[in-house]
């Protein structure tokens, strides 16, 4: 499927395509590579202690799995990084898994500098591949994304 070309509107503004995260309009081998992606980035944060900003984030994690969770909410950052490197176990990442908003965003750079300061060096990246897998924009939204990716992914027979 070749890509839309940008449109003009009525008032001459360029109207772009709007992104999707869904899996209906792949082929086969797409579907495949995201769910294998998917499973992957699961895996990763089941094995790690992941650093979230409230209850409902902690609550959606838990409902898909994930048990290592930290609330950051209502608690001095300090307090929240020194529980954190308590807990760590050796070998163990740490996962900054706050929202994609703007005080998300604040969040995850105030932490990974405090823990880099001392000596841990947050996993951040797990962050953007949960986002790019499912496209929500709070991590609470994650457990709604996933059900739906997942019946894409079955409808898609995959």
């Amino acid at each position: 499927m070749a890509p839309q070309p940008l449109t003009r509107n009525e008032e001459g503004v360029n109207n772009a395509r709007p992104r999707t995260y869904g899996v209906l309009k792949m082929d086969s081998e797409a579907a495949k590579a995201k769910k294998k992606f998917l499973a992957k980035t699961l895996a990763h944060l089941n094995e790690a202690l992941i650093l979230v900003e409230g209850k409902r984030d902690a609550a959606a994690l838990e409902e898909i799995g994930v048990t290592e969770v930290i609330e950051a909410a209502g608690r001095k950052p300090e307090r929240v990084v020194f529980n954190a490197l308590k807990r760590l176990k050796p070998r163990q990442k740490l996962v900054l898994l706050f929202d994609y908003d703007a005080e998300g965003e604040r969040k995850t750079q105030e932490f990974t500098e405090m823990l880099c300061a001392e000596g841990v060096v947050p996993d951040v990246l797990q962050r953007k591949n949960f986002r790019r897998l499912l496209g929500a924009r709070h991590v609470e939204e994650s457990v709604a994304a996933l059900n739906r990716l997942e019946q894409e992914l079955s409808e898609k027979g995959e």
